[in-house]
């Protein structure tokens, strides 16, 4: 029986991933999320995968035997600041002078696009490789999900908030939004609007 623990040791010791043996979110970045809902915090993976109580169990335990020896409170303490600081030195941009016109910031050219989800829950995303991204969500969700439509934009993250904002009050969670079928359609006609090199 291949274990989630299994998983990370042969992570950590170069060992490429098998999908078969455990879903590829241990492999990547996790993140604590808060759940509203029931006022509790889940653990999941950049795409959204969420830990089972299982890998839980698996990954409470581990960490028990780490804090069994680890260094006391205020030690990890001390070398959590000392790491912040380090990471934090290198990030001091040079001061500009008085007058000095600001660098300007580099656009990242790439991809809108809209999914949709079950019922009027809609995804409004940026990508460099939109058929990627797409086919990333669509084995990781677990609803099925249908690409409405794309558009080339020379500046994704400004022209990805400015849907966002626009349709702020219907946020769901993160990138998912509630729409009503004109929202999707003014998507539509936005994207429809670009040159035809661009879409």
């Amino acid at each position: 029986m291949n274990t989630l623990m299994q998983a990370i040791r042969d992570y950590y010791a170069n060992q490429p991933p098998d999908p078969e043996k455990h879903p590829f979110w241990v492999f990547l970045s996790a993140s604590i999320v808060y759940d509203a809902d029931t006022d509790g915090v889940y653990i999941c993976d950049d795409n959204g995968m969420i830990v089972t109580r299982q890998d839980w169990q698996e990954l409470s335990q581990a960490v028990e035997r780490y804090f069994a020896s680890a260094p006391t409170d205020d030690e990890l303490a001390a070398h959590n600041l000392a790491i912040w600081r380090k990471s934090h030195e290198y990030q001091k941009p040079p001061r500009r002078q008085r007058g000095q016109a600001k660098p300007p910031v580099p656009q990242c050219p790439g991809y809108i696009y809209l999914i949709r989800g079950e019922g009027d829950l809609y995804k409004i995303g940026k990508s460099k490789r939109p058929d990627s991204r797409y086919n990333t969500f669509g084995t990781t969700l677990p609803f099925p999900i249908k690409l409405v439509i794309n558009y080339k934009v020379p500046d994704m993250k400004p022209a990805e908030l400015s849907w966002h904002n626009r349709f702020a009050s219907k946020r769901v969670n993160g990138e998912w939004f509630r729409l009503t079928a004109e929202d999707v359609q003014a998507f539509i006609a936005t994207a429809q609007e670009q040159p035809l090199e661009q879409r």
